[in-house]
């Protein structure tokens, strides 16, 4: 968050009860820049998961071990653990689109010529995206990129669903942490690395009236996964289908 600090201390307790994780960056328009870099990462991470799973995939190894492997070494990323499975099931369904990359990135570069950044990856990423764009459209999925690689080669990056506990349905809450850091609120005897990041619930008892199509994973003094996200509170899950 940007702005004064002394506003800032006088709402932490309001911020405190909306997330755990609270970051005053400095004066007003601070957490803009901060937003915008860990958005260019993110696609930076996304272009080079796709290279990474494909060399996988083309040296012949099984795309779903390799998944895990990565998962559980240095190279891992938050986007790995998670578009990383959408690439995998072929959904690529992440309700990211190809114009918001590309206006986070054009943002990103603007900040680095008025910084004097040189920033040679993400103009790389830039320039990707806006193929992908030409080919897919703009409002296809960000996690399609990839398909700019499978299309090239013919090769698809399918390696379907990471298997889980029978009678579980797999979810990916769009805010654990990289690593599969434990989060507040994991179930008991959770630890980072458990599932890489993937929020398991029962397939029975998790629709609510009004829920929205990807279930609410509650918290039920089970198994059920809920609150594991940085802001240790309500989220919402996304079914990998």
């Amino acid at each position: 968050m940007g702005g004064d600090a002394d506003l800032f201390e006088m709402h932490r307790p309001a911020l405190e009860a909306i997330g755990n994780r609270i970051f005053h960056m400095g004066p007003l328009g601070s957490a803009a820049v901060i937003k915008v870099i860990t958005n260019m990462l993110a696609f930076i991470h996304l272009v080079a998961d796709g290279e990474a799973l494909m060399l996988a995939k083309r040296g012949g190894l099984d795309l779903k071990t390799a998944w895990q492997a990565i998962a559980a070494s240095s190279g891992s990323s938050f986007v790995h653990e998670t578009e990383g499975q959408l690439i995998l099931n072929g959904s690529y369904d992440i309700a990211f689109t190809m114009d918001l990359a590309l206006k986070d990135l054009g943002f990103a570069m603007g900040f680095g010529r008025e910084f004097g950044v040189p920033l040679d990856l993400a103009s790389l990423t830039n320039q990707t995206f806006m193929k992908g764009k030409a080919v897919y459209g703009g409002a296809a999925q960000s996690t399609q990129i990839v398909k700019l690689l499978e299309d090239a080669l013919g090769t698809d990056l399918r390696g379907g669903r990471l298997s889980g506990p029978a009678g579980v349905t797999l979810f990916i809450c769009s805010q654990i942490s990289p690593g599969g850091s434990r989060r507040a609120g994991s179930p008991p005897g959770s630890k980072p690395g458990d599932d890489a990041g993937v929020a398991s619930a029962p397939v029975s008892g998790d629709r609510r009236e009004g829920d929205p199509p990807h279930d609410f994973i509650r918290n039920d003094d089970d198994r059920r996964f809920a609150n594991c996200c940085t802001t240790g509170r309500r989220a919402w899950g996304r079914e990998i289908r």
